[in-house]
C-alpha cells in the first residue's frame, strides 16, 4: 500500500473544492478548501500480473479504490522457460489511462519486459503511462526493465542474485505458490 503513495507522487494533480466536516459538530465547514485531486482527464488503472500479483493489487486499491482493475496472465514453460501469455483483460477506458502493473517478485526481467511491450505494442498503451510495481527484483531483472524506454520501475528491494534456475536469490521463493498453494 504505501508504495502506491510513491507510485503516483508525479501524476497530474487538478484542484477541487472540497467541504471538510466541522471537527466539533461533524457538519459539512460552509468554507471550502482546495484540495489536489488526481487530473480528471486521466483514469489510473490496476493491473496485476496473475495470480502473484493480486494481493499486491489489493494495497494499491486500498489507496485508489475506484481505479477499474484489468489482469494479465502469464505462464512460463519449467522446461524451456518461454512465456506463455494467457490472459489480457482490461477495463475499457474513456480517459488517458495511468497503468500500474504489478507483480511480486521479478527474475530476469523477460516476462515484465515482454508485458510492458505488449501493453504499448498491442494495446497502444504510452511507455511513459505505465508503472511497474514490484516487491523483490534482482539486478538482472533491473538492467532488462531499463531497456524498455519511459517505465518507471518501483521495487522495495533489489535483491543480490538469480539461483540457475533464474529465482531470485535470497527471495521468498514462488509467491504465486505461497500465496494459494
Amino acid at each position: 500500500m504505501l508504495m502506491a503513495y510513491e507510485v503516483t507522487r508525479d501524476w497530474p494533480v487538478a484542484t477541487r473544492l472540497i467541504h471538510v466536516p466541522d471537527p466539533v459538530s461533524s457538519e459539512p465547514s460552509s468554507h471550502p478548501i482546495a484540495a489536489p485531486v488526481l487530473d480528471p482527464q486521466f483514469e489510473p488503472v490496476i493491473v496485476p500480473i496473475l495470480r502473484a500479483g493480486l494481493p499486491l493489487a489489493e494495497g494499491i486499491m486500498t489507496v485508489l479504490p475506484d481505479a477499474p482493475m484489468g489482469h494479465i496472465g502469464v505462464q512460463r514453460q519449467l522446461e524451456s522457460a518461454e512465456l506463455d501469455q494467457y490472459l489480457v483483460a482490461l477495463p475499457a477506458l474513456e480517459k488517458q489511462p495511468m497503468f500500474i502493473l504489478v507483480d511480486p517478485v521479478v527474475g530476469t526481467g523477460n516476462a515484465a519486459r515482454q508485458i510492458i511491450e505488449g501493453l504499448h505494442d498491442n494495446v497502444g498503451i504510452p511507455y511513459e503511462a505505465i508503472r511497474f510495481v514490484t516487491l523483490l527484483i534482482s539486478p538482472k531483472g533491473v538492467e532488462e526493465l531499463a531497456q524498455v524506454s519511459d517505465v518507471r520501475i518501483y521495487a522495495a528491494s533489489v535483491e543480490d542474485k538469480l539461483s540457475r534456475r533464474d529465482y531470485v536469490e535470497p527471495g521468498f521463493g514462488n509467491a504465486a505458490n505461497r500465496l494459494y498453494g
